[in-house]
């Protein structure tokens, strides 16, 4: 269960990382990049899913390894981000993280 909490926050920090960099390069082409829509998906479905509280609950109990990187267990980091982008989760197709 713990390591399957590491994998899922590893790959949500992927995804968060990666979209902030890419909004801050280019926020028109990140509007209407299909890969990033995507990502973003991920990220409210991560959240919205029930799976953030799980593992906001088991850093809180101590439970994570220290080295791990928690951005994404910030809900406001997050949130401030989503409304920063003006996310459309009409243009977003679909989410693989499987894939990172």
């Amino acid at each position: 269960m713990i390591q399957e909490a590491v994998t899922r926050i590893w790959r949500m920090e992927y995804c968060f990382d990666l979209l902030q960099r890419r909004f801050r390069e280019n926020p028109s082409a990140f509007r209407q990049d299909a890969e990033c829509q995507a990502m973003v998906a991920c990220l409210i479905r991560y959240y919205e899913g029930g799976q953030w509280q799980q593992d906001y609950a088991l850093d809180e109990q101590g439970l994570l390894p220290a080295a791990l990187k928690r951005g994404v267990l910030s809900e406001d980091g997050v949130y401030n981000f989503l409304a920063e982008t003006e996310y459309d989760p009409e243009t977003a197709e679909g989410c693989n993280l499987h894939s990172l």
